[in-house]
């Protein structure tokens, strides 16, 4: 009996040690996925800019920027079921900056979209970054 608890008692100690492992790694999986899709997403923005010579104007959250509706990817189908987010922003003294914010797992935005670091749990895809006289605006 004594054999039966001793291996219990070990099976439960590495369960605790394994198992924080693997949500790690399980979430740092989750989050790459989302960055492949974003990048996916890259050539036909940048192939927009190049014809028009600006990005597509900023949009809602988990709405599709122009030219990406027939191949945008909804929340329910994201990673984490988090939405994905276009921001076409400017940043003052000429530049603006294109970029997609993942929210990651709460599913709420913690970075100010005209920000070019992540903050809390957003995964933040940079685009490009480019002279404008004025970026087509926020619709927050």
């Amino acid at each position: 009996m004594i054999e039966v608890l001793s291996v219990v008692i070990i099976i439960g100690i590495l369960s605790a040690i394994a198992l924080p492992w693997y949500l790690n790694m399980r979430n740092k999986a989750l989050y790459a996925e989302a960055e492949t899709i974003a990048r996916g997403f890259v050539p036909t923005l940048l192939a927009y800019q190049a014809k028009t010579g600006s990005f597509p104007p900023d949009v809602n959250n988990d709405e599709p920027p122009i030219g990406l509706e027939a191949v945008w990817i909804f929340r329910e189908d994201m990673p984490l079921k988090s939405p994905l987010d276009f921001d076409n922003q400017n940043l003052g003294n000429g530049f603006c900056v294109a970029q997609f914010t993942f929210f990651g797992a709460n599913g709420s935005r913690n970075t100010n979209p005209i920000s070019l670091e992540a903050s809390g749990d957003d995964l933040i895809i940079p685009i490009g970054m480019y002279r404008c006289e004025g970026a087509a605006g926020s619709v927050r």
